[in-house]
């Protein structure tokens, strides 16, 4: 994202044509908003549960015990606070609602 902004104003500063200066305008508009949003997001694998999940992966050279802790015990914070997956994926999406109403208020 951060390579996008660069790469968008060295094009805004090279071109006199209107339209893609607006073009380029609006994306650098919502760009930063959206490296934010990146940068305070935490990625990690979501594994449903399913019978003999475990051994399955094993087989293929994959070790999913990481990451159904992860969802048995939440997401690890910044802060060092413990945030279940289900409170993460509704306070991200509220908070990429709000990033997008911000930065685009006609949605």
């Amino acid at each position: 994202m951060k390579a996008t902004i660069f790469v968008e104003e060295a094009e805004l500063a090279a071109t006199t044509h209107p339209d893609v200066r607006e073009r380029l305008s609006k994306s650098l508009d919502f760009l930063p908003g959206q490296v934010r949003l990146m940068e305070g997001t935490i990625i990690e694998i979501i594994i449903s549960e399913a019978q003999n999940e475990v051994r399955d992966s094993q087989r293929c050279g994959f070790d999913i015990i990481p990451y159904r802790v992860v969802m048995k015990t939440g997401f690890q914070t910044p802060d060092s606070q413990r945030l279940s997956v289900e409170d993460a994926f509704n306070d991200r999406i509220t908070d990429f609602i709000e990033l997008e109403l911000a930065v685009h208020p006609s949605l």
